[in-house]
């Protein structure tokens, strides 16, 4: 097999399974906001952690990454939820429409 063919034969091979790879990636990433959040979660931290910029409307806005962690009663930390809003005023709409929403 010319060196070429091989070359080519392995960048296919390494497509492959990069594709698979994100593919599994991306399931489990999908999956995450709709799985059940079960047990008690006796302390709840909620903070805007990270603010990226980012193109809205054919504008660069600055938007607020906002982290739910929890802590079970067995002390293991868990990321609860991720929502992207304007600002850190998001945080009282997400708490109250996700954790609190009777």
């Amino acid at each position: 097999m010319p060196l070429e063919n091989l070359s080519h034969s392995l960048d296919r091979m390494v497509a492959n399974a990069s594709d698979c790879r994100h593919e599994e990636i991306d399931g489990k990433v999908r999956a995450f906001p709709e799985r059940p959040i079960e047990g008690d979660w006796p302390y709840l931290w909620i903070d805007a952690t990270t603010y990226l910029k980012v193109r809205r409307g054919g504008l660069i806005v600055s938007v607020a990454v906002i982290i739910a962690v929890g802590v079970n009663a067995d002390g293991r930390r868990e990321a609860l939820g991720t929502e992207v809003g304007t600002s850190e005023a998001t945080i009282a709409r997400y708490v109250h429409l996700t954790f609190f929403p009777c």
